[in-house]
């Protein structure tokens, strides 16, 4: 009994100093420090990772928003262009055809409108001087 008590304690000093030259119990600073230096390695890339996302994020917007300027009908009004549309109906005038005397017009400038009415509707695209085809 004596014997088998001496073996137990033998084992179990052999184990506590296994686990006292253990890694982690050898020196838990060390390994405080090895973990706290992965830790800020992964989060510089998470932050990183985050700072090209918003960025790519931004450059998409800026070249949306760019698109969406340059084929806004109202930008070109900035650039001396107007918009006509029919007063009654609200219509965009794209032909000589679609106001015929007497119509109300109201013309968008980029600083105000002008209400008119028109006198005379005459087709003078395409055709040879002096050939003009009028509106009635």
């Amino acid at each position: 009994m004596n014997q088998g008590l001496v073996q137990r304690v033998t084992l179990a000093r052999q184990n506590l100093n296994r686990l006292a030259a253990a890694q982690p119990l050898a020196s838990p600073y060390r390994e405080i420090n090895v973990t706290r230096r992965l830790l800020n390695e992964k989060a510089l890339r998470i932050q990183h990772e985050g700072f090209q996302r918003t960025q790519q994020a931004k450059d998409q917007l800026s070249t949306a928003a760019a698109l969406l300027e340059a084929n806004n009908p109202l930008g070109i009004l900035s650039r001396g262009y107007s918009v006509t549309t029919n007063a009654t109906t609200n219509e965009s005038i794209k032909s000589w055809l679609q106001a015929p005397s007497g119509t109300t017009i109201t013309t968008r400038l980029a600083e105000g409108e002008l209400h008119s009415r028109v006198e005379r509707s005459v087709e003078s695209r395409h055709r040879e001087a002096g050939e003009h085809f009028e509106h009635t």
